[in-house]
C-alpha cells in the first residue's frame, strides 16, 4: 500500500472485505480477520500480508502474479454470518476455508 495523502493514515481491513480478482477464471478473496497499517505520509510505503480465504470454489486458485481490487460491496447473507461467528475464528485455516 503506498499513501497518496500528505497525512499520516490509519488503513483498517475488515473481516468480510472482498478482493476482486483482475484474472479471469480465478477466484476472489474474502477477508477473515481484522488488519491495520499506518502509512506515515505521501509516498510511504507499507506491505503486509492480510487473512483470507478463496469464494468461488468453481474458480482457479490465485497465484502471487494475480492482481484484485477492493469490492465496494462487503460480504453479506451467510458469509457475513460466518466470518463474525466467534467459533469460526477458533477454527483452522482448513475449516474455515471449506465453510466459506
Amino acid at each position: 500500500m503506498r499513501s497518496t495523502s500528505g497525512n499520516a493514515l490509519r488503513v483498517v481491513i475488515l473481516p468480510g472485505t472482498i478482493f476482486e480478482t483482475q484474472s479471469v477464471g480465478v477466484q476472489n478473496m474474502v477477508v477473515k480477520e481484522r488488519e491495520e497499517a499506518v502509512l506515515m505520509s505521501y509516498g510511504s510505503f507499507v506491505s503486509f500480508s492480510v487473512d483470507s480465504a478463496c469464494v468461488n470454489m468453481e474458480l482457479g486458485v490465485p497465484s502471487e502474479n494475480d492482481t484484485f481490487t477492493i469490492s465496494s460491496v462487503p460480504a453479506t447473507g451467510d458469509l457475513a454470518k460466518l466470518l463474525n461467528s466467534p467459533d469460526f475464528a477458533d477454527e483452522t485455516w482448513r475449516v474455515q476455508q471449506f465453510a466459506i
